[in-house]
């Protein structure tokens, strides 16, 4: 074997171990629930607080919208029939969460949720585009092979053992995803008003407005304004290197704590609708697949570790958060 078939070898087998070995399901089926639980808050709050209406309006759904020069218009529904629409995808999310035919929940929440985001123009934004790429990434999962009905069907456990294996294809998808999001947002900030972004004014100007940040804010923020405009140049810069280390399993962990840390300062400080957390359920799958195996192995033995109880109450709280906010 020459050595240029050797490095060929070695490279084809590193693309292989990277997007094909096999991992438990754990860490997918986690996302499944708590993408799902997210997504489900949101769209209840949506028809308990009658902000559905807003956008299911004369300037939503109403009128047939033309969402891209190749695309086909997309076709109008009357109000009802949209709100009937809305109640459906809420119980294809139900049957996400449980885990009933996933992937047909999966299939039909995708093709609702982007029905209606392309037929209104009011309301399409990051969050609503980042929903129907993780319900379309889910399609193609197994993440309804644990902690699901499927599950409990096939094997007469949710919980069956050995815990099921998949390729790390979708999981590794999922983490490029939210990557090239990071590299984007910050290349786009850092090139495009250059001196607004890297300066600190934006973010100066943001929080002296009540209407994006808390009153409190600016009062404790102006006192520390040269500090404070540092990390905000820093900020930056730290999103190009945090999406470049979501890619690299050594730097995953601190990438993550660092993101994590980043946005949860931002849901306290400002007033980002808290329906954002829906965004950030991908750092799940930031865990290793092995380690969510272990830890989940409390289920089946009652053992409660120290760990998981912390892990389950951090979830839960940004449950509850979602729920006031």
């Amino acid at each position: 074997m020459t050595t240029f078939q050797t490095h060929y070898m070695s490279v084809k087998r590193r693309w292989h171990t990277y997007w094909f070995s096999q991992e438990p399901v754990v860490g997918l089926a986690l996302f499944r629930i708590a993408f799902g639980v997210l997504v489900l808050i949101f769209y209840i709050k949506s028809f308990v607080n009658f902000k559905l209406p807003e956008f299911i309006s004369e300037l939503g759904f109403l009128w047939p919208q033309q969402p891209a020069s190749w695309l086909p218009a997309v076709p109008s529904l009357s109000f009802p029939a949209a709100y009937a629409l809305g109640m459906v995808l809420v119980l294809v999310i139900i049957l996400l969460i449980v885990g009933y035919r996933t992937r047909y929940a999966a299939a039909a929440g995708f093709a609702i949720h982007t029905y209606l985001v392309l037929a209104e123009n009011v309301y399409n934004d990051n969050l609503t585009s980042a929903v129907s790429i993780y319900l379309f990434l889910l399609i193609f999962s197994r993440a309804g092979d644990f902690l699901s009905l499927d599950a409990w069907f096939r094997h007469g456990t949710a919980m069956p053992q050995p815990t099921p294996t998949a390729p790390c294809t979708v999981r590794k998808v999922f983490i490029w995803q939210l990557a090239i999001m990071y590299i984007s947002n910050a290349m786009m900030k850092i090139s495009y008003g250059f001196s607004d972004w890297t300066s600190g004014d934006l973010m100066v100007r943001a929080l002296q407005d009540p209407t994006w940040a808390h009153p409190w804010v600016w009062s404790v923020v102006h006192i520390i304004e040269g500090p404070f405009r540092l990390v905000v140049q820093l900020g930056f810069w730290m999103f190009l290197f945090l999406g470049i280390g979501l890619l690299f399993s050594k730097t995953r962990f601190i990438a993550g704590v660092f993101g994590l840390s980043w946005h949860w300062i931002s849901l306290i400080f400002t007033k980002i609708y808290s329906a954002w957390l829906i965004w950030l359920s991908p750092y799940i799958l930031l865990v290793d697949p092995y380690v969510w195996d272990r830890y989940v192995g409390f289920l089946r033995t009652g053992q409660i570790s120290r760990t998981m109880v912390v892990v389950v109450s951090l979830f839960f709280g940004l449950v509850l958060l979602t729920l006031i906010v």
